[in-house]
């Protein structure tokens, strides 16, 4: 390494002799000792060492003030970083080794002290300190790229006193445990708060396959390095801190909940960690109330059934009735409702009273946030006891605030799902309110969004006369070209939902040429809104009442299947069960002009919402299907083979992938029961696939007994869907059997029959047999299986 001559400020090369420290140059700093012994001249020189090559680094101007606090070099005292556009990692991942090392001796140095009993040396301080700072600015700046290298600097097993076993291992836990500094120990939890905060979130199903496989052997080593974390902040945190360690520790508490999955990691570790938070509830000092407060708000944001007990009568009302850290305290309060809308039903009064004042109250950002709160607990308890709070206060609010302050409580009252509750009098008022409301372009766009929403919302609820519902008409139609997006989108919302309301078959002209225009647009919400019109008018009227604009309205949906935006296409698929639920609509007369389209939405459509939906409308028909059977059957396969490729991360894509593969094969047996005479395509299919029909036949089985585990096997044995798979099952061994061009391999008829023949007795089999985990039979598997059978 470099050295520092005293009247020369270039280093010599790093192969150069190290130069002495002249202490004359240093004897004004209070806390450079005159005379250094050999290690300690060593660890200052590297240590000045290493702040310049920090500065070789892109820094803030903060960063490098914070570097320059602890260093003496006088060329980094004048020194000014170059900002770089970007660092090179090779740089980065050196520095950071470079970091580890000198920690490493100085953490050595710290210890050899404290088992001497010699006095604190301020040199060492300082030099811990410094090097705190450059974890920090490294971490924070460049933690994706020393990810692989930042876990090696983590505890990786902790057995008996925490406090014993990770001073032996980690120089950044030691400091933070140990250190005879509150400053660095402080210093330290804040730089393990910035490490954490750069993991990736530990969840099952981005950490395991579809079987339970390690996919990653470094989320495996994560896991690891988590539960040893929550050890040792859960000893901290019931440890006599210093306030300022004690504050450092809640902030690293709050980053180590909120990167952890509880639900796939330890719920008892939140338990326990959860309940280490509480013991500092009534702490004096604001900022330790604060840090509890933002921990609390990790841990309760997600459902967690060993923590809801914690939900008492003295928790609500001292950490959510406390008037200190208000918007933080609502923030906890949201989650509290989105979690546990049951258990926090037990304070419905408490609840009432809070939001009210909170409504009423003139600090316009809180009565928003209570707003907010309350949609949220709407939406997860559509009766909850906020919906008569929020409409008493909202017609209070329109009376007497401006009317640019009343997004929120608007919006509010839009989401209630019924707002037939709303007695005569407080319709007489809002639609009061409504009417007199000033649509020109002097009103707020997003204000004037909501009050068309609420337009549809009263019409929907069959709360409005006809001179009203002719306003709401004529608003939506004059907005349906305007280019404000939130305003087009609520526009057609309102129209779906006037849609739902008998008064529109009297309007059925102009809604229908809305809907036609809404169809054109080129936002697809707007597009969205007007299929779901659609699908409300097959809802609510016969055939015979719309039948002059069913061609139009039927087109628009079958065009709605290959559009580029997924919730284009559920929403055309929802309309068509609509349809298909309504008796008076001409079912099967429509075949040909929605099978083709159906078919191409399952082979071409990216979504698996809308091919599993398009699936499960093609089962709708029967006589009508036949003739498209074999394009059919060839579009299932070719899907199922290019699925059962592709593995998804993502949890919910995985639960989609899954459905469409069940779908799908649902779909083939439907295919094969209809049928009751043998084409030439289906030949040629059955001759190429029967094989691998029977491998899905079965992992649809195996698979479908393990989703319905919880009922009683003879219940399963009469399901519908295995009854499908028997008659699916029992046809291809007809067929087999009298049509010598369909070659099987041996033994798959027997297989077949066993299928067919499934009872209580093979459920409660299958119930212990392990899910299939692939999405296709591997061919090489295939061949396995039938040898055996040989």
């Amino acid at each position: 390494m470099a050295s520092i001559k005293p009247n020369n400020p270039k280093a010599k090369p790093e192969n150069g002799p190290k130069q002495k420290i002249n202490p004359r140059k240093y004897n004004k700093i209070p806390w450079l000792p005159q005379n250094l012994d050999p290690e300690d001249q060593q660890l200052f020189q590297d240590y000045q060492d290493l702040i310049k090559k920090m500065f070789q680094i892109s820094l803030s101007g903060s960063e490098q003030e914070l570097l320059k606090k602890n260093c003496l070099h006088k060329e980094i005292q004048k020194s000014k970083n170059k900002q770089a556009t970007a660092d090179d990692p090779e740089k980065i991942v050196a520095l950071w080794s470079a970091i580890q090392a000198l920690v490493h001796r100085a953490v050595a140095i710290e210890k050899k002290s404290q088992s001497a009993k010699k006095l604190k040396n301020p040199m060492h301080v300082r030099i811990r300190s410094g090097l705190i700072s450059c974890i920090q600015i490294i971490c924070k700046k460049h933690g994706k790229i020393l990810f692989e290298f930042i876990s090696a600097a983590l505890p990786s097993d902790v057995r008996g006193n925490v406090h014993e076993s990770v001073s032996a291992q980690t120089p950044l836990i030691y400091m933070m445990l140990n250190d005879s500094s509150n400053e660095i120990r402080a210093s330290a939890a804040s730089s393990l708060a910035s490490l954490i905060e750069e993991f990736p979130e530990i969840e099952t199903m981005e950490s395991l396959d579809i079987t339970g496989r390690v996919l990653n052997s470094k989320f495996h080593e994560l896991v690891g390095i988590m539960d040893n974390l929550h050890e040792i902040i859960n000893f901290m945190l019931r440890s006599q801190l210093a306030p300022e360690v004690l504050i450092a520790v809640l902030k690293t508490t709050a980053a180590l909940i909120s990167k952890t999955r509880y639900q796939a990691f330890s719920p008892s570790h939140l338990l326990k960690i959860t309940e280490s938070i509480m013991i500092h509830l009534g702490a004096f000092i604001p900022d330790i109330r604060f840090g509890v407060v933002k921990c609390l708000i990790a841990a309760f944001k997600e459902r967690i059934e060993k923590i809801k007990h914690i939900l008492t009568y003295d928790f609500v009302y001292h950490v959510l009735g406390s008037q200190d850290f208000i918007e933080e305290r609502l923030e906890l309060f949201e989650r509290l409702i989105k979690n546990y809308p049951e258990e926090m039903d037990a304070f419905k009064d408490w609840i009432q009273e809070k939001l009210s004042s909170i409504m009423l109250s003139e600090n316009l950002s809180l009565q928003k946030k209570a707003y907010e709160i309350t949609d949220e607990y709407i939406r997860v308890k559509p009766n909850c006891c906020a919906i008569d709070t929020a409409i008493k206060t909202a017609l209070i609010l329109i009376k007497k605030q401006p009317i640019d302050t009343l997004t929120p409580c608007l919006s509010t009252l839009a989401v209630i799902p019924d707002i037939a509750v709303l007695n005569p009098q407080q319709v007489q008022d809002l639609i009061y309110f409504l009417e007199n409301f000033d649509f020109s372009g002097n009103s707020p766009s997003l204000l004037k969004s909501i009050v068309m929403k609420l337009f549809g919302t009263l019409a929907k609820a069959q709360l409005v006369p006809e001179d009203f519902f002719d306003l709401g008409i004529s608003i939506i139609s004059a907005h349906r070209d305007t280019s404000n997006l939130s305003v087009a989108i609520n526009a057609s919302l309102a129209l779906s939902y006037f849609c739902l309301n008998p008064i529109s078959l009297s309007r059925i002209e102009t809604i229908v040429d809305i809907i036609k225009d809404s169809s054109e647009n080129r936002r697809e919400k707007v597009v969205s809104n007007a299929i779901v019109s659609i699908s409300n008018l097959f809802e609510m009227f016969n055939y015979h009442q719309i039948q002059q604009y069913f061609d139009e309205l039927f087109e628009i949906c079958v065009k709605g299947l290959s559009h580029k935006t997924a919730k284009v296409g559920w929403d055309s698929c929802k309309a068509f069960f609509a349809f298909f639920e309504n008796e008076s609509m001409p079912h099967y007369e429509i075949a040909d002009r929605l099978i083709p389209n159906l078919i191409q939405a399952i082979k071409m459509q990216n979504n698996f919402k809308t091919k599993i939906n398009s699936c499960q409308i093609l089962r709708k028909f029967r006589s009508q299907l036949l003739g498209y059977s074999a394009e059919l059957l060839q579009s299932l396969v070719w899907c199922l083979e290019i699925d059962g490729r592709s593995k998804h991360s993502d949890s919910k894509t995985l639960q989609y992938q899954f459905e469409f593969k069940q779908e799908s094969i649902l779909c083939i047996a439907h295919v094969v029961e209809i049928n009751t005479e043998l084409s030439e395509e289906l030949i040629d299919f059955f001759s190429e696939n029967c094989l691998h029909v029977y491998h899905w036949l079965r992992a649809f089985t195996i698979d479908y007994v393990h989703e319905n585990n919880s009922k009683d096997p003879s219940e399963l044995e009469n399901d519908e869907n295995i009854e499908i798979i028997r008659k699916c099952c029992r046809k291809l061994i007809m067929w087999v059997q009298d049509e010598a061009r369909i070659g099987v391999s041996f033994g798959l008829l027997e297989k077949l029959e066993g299928l067919s023949r499934i009872d209580e007795r093979k459920i409660r089999k299958y119930m212990g047999h392990e899910a299939e985990s692939d999405l296709i039979i591997p061919l090489k598997n295939v061949l396995i299986d039938n040898f055996s059978s040989l």
